[in-house]
């Protein structure tokens, strides 16, 4: 059976406003533990701890987020600086929420357009309890291939080419 993971995602889908500046952003929304089952994360990604730390802390803190290193330099945010997220804005359901950052990363697997931050799926249930998952983030299952026998026609090697050469008269 597969992996998956929900994620509520969509590009400039919050606007992220620090004690100097806000901007539309594409923010994620996931379940940390699945989504660590699921994405290829490394620790060389997060660039203010490991990544089991990282995304520990959004499991551990639901006011807890992670953002991209370009987006800190943006907003004039660090590590342990309040952010106000507008969720689902534009819409009747907006509402905004008082966050905290508690890592940043350069760039996580799952969003070809970019995450500029990253929060807790449950947190972002709970403010706004109407939106649901944009898409599921997969991982196949294992390869359950049988190893090959010399018997098995799906392991047959294939017959070696044959050659012949035929020298011409001089």
């Amino acid at each position: 059976m597969a992996a998956t993971t929900p994620v509520i995602y969509a590009v400039s889908n919050v606007i992220l406003r620090s004690a100097r500046t806000s901007d539309p952003v594409n923010v994620a929304a996931i379940d940390p533990g699945s989504y660590q089952q699921v994405a290829p994360v490394t620790d060389l990604q997060f660039t203010s701890g490991d990544a089991a730390g990282e995304l520990g802390s959004l499991e551990k803190d639901p006011t807890a987020v992670l953002v991209s290193e370009e987006m800190a330099a943006f907003l004039k945010a660090e590590v342990g600086d309040t952010l106000y997220a507008l969720l689902v804005r534009a819409t009747n359901a907006q509402t905004e929420v008082k966050l905290h950052i508690t890592g940043t990363y350069e760039r996580l697997p799952g969003f070809p357009e970019g995450a500029d931050a990253v929060m807790s799926i449950a947190e972002h249930t709970a403010a706004v309890p109407s939106k649901s998952p944009d898409f599921f983030l997969a991982r196949p299952p294992a390869a359950t291939t049988p190893p090959c026998s010399a018997r098995s026609p799906r392991c047959a090697k294939a017959p070696a080419a044959s050659t012949t050469s035929r020298s011409t008269p001089a």
